[in-house]
């Protein structure tokens, strides 16, 4: 089988591996090994294989996976093709079709561009038809999908709700506003370079703490290309920097000057001219982005409940070599 469709994320499969199946297996044609049945569809085991392979090669290409590891992996795969087979039951039985238009559309692409291909000519005749099949399948896959996603609006009052909800999705982190001074060094330095311009540092730190702008010596010192304006970074938002430089910037107060903070490029000085805390944006500045971000969660809440519902009310036997033991389903 050709693995095809929308697939769903780990968590709807964590989910869905839940589901109780039954005990008794099919009868399988003869000849054939049957490895899952679901309502009267039948998965074989060469389908079942061929697929599980292909997503193996794409989530396990770094190398060897300890048997555990691929026994859940193989499990999720079986779930994943059941689910499948759902979804295609789902949109026949709405009598959703399939965009032939598009699905003609995009053979055509494919004919133009391997025309050229000896191995397209081939193998064409066999290709054409199984591709034919799965955009078929996909289209009818994607109108479930825009039909079962397309959740209504929110009134005001769950919008209002869901922006409180998610505070954390609006908010604009902490701000601090810097300038800089960066004595480069280069990496491979020895270290009496880098004790040299560390020493450097702290003389013109001392200048600092006696008078002298800080802007002025970033123009004469510093090799950051915020030198021409006086070392000024702008706001930058909390993670920005590196992690020396970030530690050394979050025990500050505006006003502070840094110690000499090494970094990969030298020894930079911070001054703190500024900080915003984080803000919570109101709903009337976020609105649209509000609005997109509910729709979409809700829409993958609808998906997700539509395939354990689907799951629920279906008759599933899976082959044990699929299953989990009582003993691992027990850890």
């Amino acid at each position: 089988m050709w693995k095809r469709g929308f697939f769903f994320g780990a968590g709807v499969v964590a989910l869905l591996m839940g589901t109780a199946v039954s005990a008794a297996p099919p009868n399988p044609p003869s000849g054939v090994e049957i490895v899952a049945k679901v309502d009267g569809l039948t998965i074989d085991r060469t389908e079942f294989e061929a697929a599980a392979a292909r997503a193996s090669r794409q989530k396990f290409y770094h190398g060897k996976v300890d048997d555990a590891k691929l026994a859940e992996f193989r499990r999720e795969q079986i779930n994943e093709i059941i689910t499948e087979r759902l979804l295609m039951k789902e949109a026949e039985r709405r009598k959703l079709r399939p965009d032939l238009d598009d699905v003609e559309r995009k053979l055509a692409e494919y004919e133009t561009r391997y025309k050229d291909s000896e191995q397209w000519a081939a193998n064409r005749a066999r290709i054409l038809p199984e591709l034919k099949a799965r955009m078929i399948e996909n289209s009818q896959r994607a109108a479930l999908e825009r039909e079962v996603r397309a959740v209504p609006p929110p009134s005001k009052e769950q919008l209002e709700k869901y922006h409180r909800d998610n505070a954390k999705l609006f908010t604009e982190p902490e701000r601090d506003h810097l300038t800089v001074i960066l004595l480069k060094v280069d990496p491979s330095s020895t270290k009496d370079v880098w004790a040299s311009a560390f020493e450097e540092a702290e003389r013109i730190r001392q200048k600092i703490k006696s008078g002298t702008d800080f802007g002025e010596l970033a123009k004469l010192h510093s090799a950051d290309e915020s030198a021409a304006r006086g070392g000024d970074m702008g706001y930058m938002h909390h993670g920005m920097l590196a992690p020396a430089a970030q530690a050394a910037i979050d025990t500050m107060k505006v006003g502070d000057i840094s110690e000499p903070v090494e970094l990969l490029q030298g020894y930079g000085l911070f001054k703190l001219v500024d900080r915003k805390p984080a803000t919570l944006r109101p709903l009337d500045q976020v609105s649209e982005r509000a609005l997109d971000l509910y729709r979409r969660q809700k829409g993958d809440e609808s998906w997700a409940a539509l395939a354990e519902y689907l799951r629920k009310k279906a008759t599933i036997w899976i082959s044990p070599d699929l299953t989990p033991t009582a003993a691992a389903a027990a850890k």
